[in-house]
Order: structure tokens, then C-alpha cells, then sequence
């Protein structure tokens, strides 16, 4: 069986600074171009919404129900998991992907089991080239169509 990806998503990007948000959308939008491949289902549409703590992550989520949130690790470790459990606990059926990013971590932090084990689909460290967090968001999103 093939998962198709819908036709249009939406994304929560949450990092405290702005112009780190913006890159990590302008890495993102990279997917709406590309061409179709046998697991989507036509062109993507991306909305992105943008938060820049917890309470505005919990905010935007219940109002805007994204598809996927990315959450910079620059977000304090606790409001990280509170993120997590609340979409968690607020998603009912519907699965919601969420991925870590880490841009600034110590490779030898054991970071990526903690946001795994607190609810993460995934996590991308700051050594991932733009075509792997553009194929784990992919894959993260296969995943929520099954």
C-alpha cells in the first residue's frame, strides 16, 4: 500500500527567533515546488503559521489544527514537553506530526531520546543537510496520511 500526501498541509513552525523561523519556512516552501513524485498526490500546498513560545504554540495549534509542528529545542526543554503533551492530548484522532529541530546542540546531549520519549515523531540535529529535514518532514507526513 501507498500513502499519498494530501494536496495541502499546514505547519506550525515554533522558534523564539524570528528570522530563524523564516529560514526554517524558506526551507520548507522548497517542497511546494517540487515535482510530484509516485507517493504524493499532485502539487503541495504549504500554509505555515508561525509561533514564537509555548503559549503561543498551544494557541495557534487549537485554532489552526496543523498537520505538523517543528519545534526548536531553543524552546525551553519543559515547555518543549508541554507542547508536546498538549497536542497530544488535544489531537483526539487525528494524528499530529511533530519534529524537534536542534540548530545549536551538543551532539553529545542526549536531547534527541528526550524529545523522542516525550512525544516527537522525529528529530533533525544541526547537521542535517536541507534535503534530509525536507525528507523526514515528508516522511513525518506519510505517516499522519496512514
Amino acid at each position: 500500500m501507498v500513502t499519498k500526501l494530501r494536496n495541502s498541509i499546514r505547519i506550525l513552525v515554533v522558534e523564539p527567533r524570528a528570522s530563524t523561523r523564516a529560514c526554517v519556512i524558506e526551507l520548507l516552501r522548497i517542497l511546494e515546488q517540487e515535482e510530484p513524485g509516485p507517493n504524493s498526490g499532485g502539487s503541495l500546498a504549504i500554509k505555515f503559521f508561525e509561533a514564537n513560545d509555548s503559549n503561543d504554540a498551544v494557541g495557534s495549534f487549537t485554532k489552526n489544527h496543523p498537520d505538523l509542528l517543528i519545534i526548536n529545542t531553543a524552546i525551553d526543554r519543559s515547555r518543549g514537553r508541554t507542547i508536546c503533551e498538549t497536542v497530544r492530548g488535544l489531537e483526539g484522532q487525528r494524528h499530529t506530526g511533530i519534529i524537534f529541530i536542534d540548530v545549536e546542540g551538543d551532539p553529545q546531549d542526549d536531547l534527541a531520546v528526550e524529545c523522542l520519549e516525550m512525544g516527537a515523531d522525529d528529530f533533525i540535529d544541526r547537521n542535517c543537510t536541507p534535503a534530509e529535514v525536507r525528507a523526514r518532514v515528508k516522511a513525518v507526513l506519510r505517516l499522519k496520511a496512514m
